[in-house]
């Protein structure tokens, strides 16, 4: 390279900056972020409130065990999107239920027992 001579970017706009009705790559990075997080955090605050209210109407000796997605595996005819909620009893028998929401599972599953 001559002496004197800098090197300066490119300042031609490529297909993933900003433009018009555009947002910038790390403002909508961070909308969609803040998004997914309130969603999530609602989510999360329903379950947890549902996890309660099941655990509260189960008869005495019980207890909820767990809450998991009804996918046995990734290949296609494995995957499922319902959730299973499981209740353990005394003497270790468990009761689950099958629904297409986990909040839906979990107070089912109370109202199956109770």
């Amino acid at each position: 390279m001559p002496e004197g001579r800098r090197l300066t970017p490119r300042r031609t706009p490529s297909r993933h900056s900003s433009g018009p009705g555009r947002e910038s790559g790390a403002s909508a990075f961070v909308r969609r972020r803040d998004e997914y997080d309130a969603r999530m955090e609602s989510d999360t605050d329903a379950v947890t409130r549902a996890w309660k209210e099941a655990q509260e109407r189960l008869p005495e000796g019980r207890h909820l065990d767990g809450l998991r997605c009804a996918s046995t595996g990734l290949a296609e005819g494995d995957r499922s999107y319902d959730w299973i909620a499981v209740a353990v009893g005394p003497a270790g028998e468990e009761r689950d239920h099958r629904a297409a929401d986990p909040v839906d599972a979990l107070i089912e599953l109370a109202d199956s027992i109770g």
